[in-house]
């Protein structure tokens, strides 16, 4: 129905303001940077500087047609480039778009609400990819600056920028109690409340379920955390950090693959010597396999053991996963199943003539299955081998070219020819990958395994001991185990070959300028500060808020003593804040009372501040009664004012209003 009333258009921001809209959007675009494709970054840059230019250098807003057109063919772009415009990466990345898009036609207040809650919701994105210390810093401050640009949108005049930072950390600090109470106390149920897109956990690195020549290599630069391990007492030495996940037991010549899961499990060994005991927290990779100590004694609960000693949990491992172990360095797998040395004992067939007679030369001096290892190990050790992070590519048979002619590879080379050779030879053998060594990170009192240390080696059953591990990699590199793949990275880089370096000479090469190693240990002071963030704040699920209840008094909790707490909590933050409120208004402002001073002095000119009267309307009927004291009142309700309203509320300020008001004198 029309009333004859007129439309109203949303009122139009200052350039000012719409300076801060587009610096908080080009924060949270950057915060998506590294996830989107370039030209998405490059087309959303484009149009950010565009609208620059239509708020500074007076070029016009495109027309409704036009925004369309360029709307309509950057979706479709879009769509093309992820086949969909719904999932983490396609979705995201489609609202970083639309966000460009918005401030092509930014102009009002309606525009500047849009903009900034999309803001909000991309920061809440940014959850879905990382949900680490930094980058929850980051969007702390994001969401803080996005606030104090909704403040300037709503109050656009009247108080300063410091003024607004101020007001906007308090909402967000005020907010905190609330979040602290949700956050301990609201039922937590196991597992997720909704399933994530179907592409939540692409990008994640990590092992593969197969090896071939160059798999593992591929891993030696990525720094990315694999897990982070903490021992119960002293560690093992690095020649014992063997971290088994996978064991490989088929292969065609070319790439091990596992075995069918349906042989016989290999749970029983007699353990020699002492336990290790100690906790794994598991990076995700989205893959089942769990790592262990050679060997694992203990079995985690909801996991299961299966063929060749390794771990698999139930479910992909898609997001952070603690468990505790307890390991034995040495220990007697006893006796091989008929099923188990045929699968052990496979070469494909066409197996390369030139490895059956090395083995077959070895075989003729008349050696046991312990001196056709040694005599595989001196010829790693004797002809020539190198240990490199850029392996060439191997063409043909890859067992046979490595062995007789490049003699150049990482540990996958090794482990798979050597395994191959074991089997010439008629000895049981596979291969393991997993991860080897591990860094100790002495902020927090545990190692750090990454992806670049993946390793391969190997094992042989021998009838004395059963399955023994064998690191043909360790008589090539050795550096590579007692130091880690870090120090060979820094050994490789300057030129240095592995393998002909003493102990002395060793730790001259490996050692780092002063700068470098402040910076090394910055960096593991963040990570212990950012495991504790995951710790104890991640990973607050629903067994630790039982816990926290029953510290609290629940024997047995339930969701009722859940929700009473949760009500309870929320009273009493009510109350708080009543409380508070209700104090500050019994309480007078200082300098509410310094003005309340000042307006007492006019009284005894006949003139009094009416109860609903303004600073500024008091200040103008004040001056047409009294004009002689014009100026005087007009400076000290302006001062009022600064103070009062816009923000300008320093002590030199008050205190030189409260002097003023002192010296105001009525003749």
């Amino acid at each position: 129905m029309d009333f004859g009333l007129p439309t109203l258009d949303p009122p139009r921001l200052d350039h000012r303001t719409r300076n801060g809209f587009l610096f908080v959007a080009a924060l949270v675009a950057g915060g998506h940077s590294m996830r989107i494709p370039l030209w998405l970054v490059l087309i959303v840059a484009v149009l950010f500087v565009w609208h620059y230019l239509i708020t500074h250098h007076a070029w016009k807003l495109p027309g409704k047609m036009t925004r369309l057109g360029i709307t309509l063919v950057l979706t479709l772009v879009t769509l093309k480039y992820y086949g969909t415009l719904f999932g983490r990466d396609a979705g995201m990345g489609f609202l970083v778009l639309l966000l460009g898009l918005k401030f092509l036609e930014f102009r009002t207040t309606r525009d500047g609400a849009v903009i900034i809650f999309l803001c909000y919701f991309l920061m809440l994105g940014g959850f879905l990819f990382d949900q680490s210390l930094w980058v929850s810093v980051y969007m702390v401050i994001v969401a803080w600056l996005a606030t104090t640009v909704l403040i300037q949108m709503v109050a656009p005049s009247g108080q300063s920028n410091r003024y607004r930072l101020k007001l906007s950390g308090q909402l967000l600090i005020s907010a905190l109690p609330l979040a602290l109470l949700l956050f301990l106390f609201f039922p937590r149920i196991q597992g997720n409340l909704w399933g994530l897109p179907s592409d939540a956990y692409s990008g994640l690195m990590g092992l593969s379920d197969s090896m071939s020549p160059g798999s593992i290599s591929n891993l030696s630069s990525s720094d990315e955390v694999a897990f982070r391990v903490e021992f119960e007492g002293q560690p093992p030495p690095p020649k014992q950090r063997y971290w088994r996940a996978i064991v490989l037991s088929k292969t065609d010549g070319k790439t091990w693959s596992q075995a069918d899961r349906g042989g016989p499990v290999e749970h029983r060994f007699r353990p020699m010597g002492t336990p290790v005991f100690y906790t794994i927290t598991l990076e995700p990779h989205n893959k089942r396999w769990l790592f262990a100590l050679d060997l694992p004694a203990s079995q985690p609960e909801g996991t299961q053991l299966e063929p060749g000693y390794v771990l698999r949990a139930k479910d992909n491992v898609v997001q952070r996963y603690r468990y505790s172990l307890q390991s034995y360095p040495w220990y007697h797998t006893g006796k091989l199943s008929r099923k188990q040395r045929e699968l052990n004992l496979e070469l494909p067939k066409d197996f390369s003539p030139r490895v059956k007679n090395l083995v077959a030369a070895w075989r003729a001096n008349n050696l046991n299955d312990q001196g056709i290892i040694r005599s595989a190990l001196d010829y790693y050790r004797d002809k020539g081998f190198t240990y490199t992070l850029s392996p060439p590519l191997l063409r043909g048979d890859p067992v046979e070219q490595f062995l007789f002619e490049s003699r150049r590879g990482y540990c996958e080379h090794y482990a798979s020819s050597f395994v191959s050779l074991m089997r010439a030879a008629g000895i049981p053998s596979r291969v393991v990958t997993g991860y080897q060594g591990g860094e100790h990170n002495d902020a927090g009192n545990y190692y750090i395994v990454t992806q670049a240390d993946a390793h391969a080696w190997a094992e042989v059953w021998l009838r004395q001991r059963g399955w023994v591990r064998v690191d043909p990699t360790a008589v090539v590199a050795p550096e590579r185990i007692e130091y880690g793949i870090d120090a060979v990275r820094r050994l490789l880089g300057r030129g240095t070959l592995l393998g002909q370096l003493d102990a002395p000479a060793l730790l001259r090469a490996l050692k780092l300028n002063i700068p470098a190693q402040v910076w090394r240990n910055m960096g593991l002071y963040w990570d212990a500060m950012n495991n504790a963030w995951h710790h104890w704040v991640l990973d607050f699920n629903q067994q630790r808020q039982l816990k926290l209840m029953q510290w609290l008094g629940f024997r047995n909790p339930t969701w009722a003593d859940l929700a009473v707490v949760l009500i309870g909590g929320f009273m009493l933050f009510a109350l708080v804040v009543t409380t508070i409120i209700l104090r500050r208004r019994q309480g007078t402002d200082p300098v509410v009372k310094i003005y309340n001073r000042f307006c007492k002095k006019l009284v005894r000119t006949n003139i009094r501040r009416l109860p609903w009267e303004g600073p500024q309307d008091f200040c103008n009927r004040a001056i047409i009664a009294q004009p002689g004291l014009g100026k005087d009142i007009q400076s000290i309700i302006n001062q009022y004012i600064d103070i009062r309203y816009r923000g300008e509320n320093d002590k030199t300020r008050i205190n030189r209003f409260k002097k003023r008001v002192y010296n105001f004198r009525i003749d």
